[in-house]
């Protein structure tokens, strides 16, 4: 009876990674969408125009570009996906998305104020 139940449980394993061979694993499906995220999204609440006009600023200051390309890069991208959900009537993950993209933007502004407080020292 065991042999029988694991010959079972080892073919429904084999028939099922064979099935799911060809198809694209759920972090790529997620990156191809991420690619048609538009460059320079609108901003659809008065966070995400906050967000928005912060991570312009920060991102022109002077301050080295590897520094705060992550903080900018996560703030425009949860921009644009606000602007993807407002699209999509999904208002409160439009405004909860804008809110990620303030927290960004802070988080870049915090680090832009911590490089140049070193650089004044």
């Amino acid at each position: 009876m065991f042999s029988r139940a694991l010959l079972a449980i080892t073919l429904a394993i084999c028939l099922d990674v064979r099935a799911y061979a060809d198809a694209p694993l759920r972090g790529d499906a997620h990156r191809e969408a991420g690619a048609q995220l538009p460059a320079d999204a609108p901003a659809v609440t008065k966070d995400g125009e906050k967000a928005k006009a912060e991570l312009a600023r920060v991102g022109a200051a002077q301050a080295p570009k590897e520094l705060l390309a992550e903080p900018l890069k996560k703030g425009k991208a949860a921009i644009a996906r606000a602007h993807g959900a407002s699209l999509a009537g999904d208002d409160l993950g439009a405004s909860l998305l804008s809110r990620v993209a303030l927290a960004w933007s802070q988080a870049a502004a915090a680090t832009l104020r911590a490089f140049e407080s070193e650089r004044g020292a």
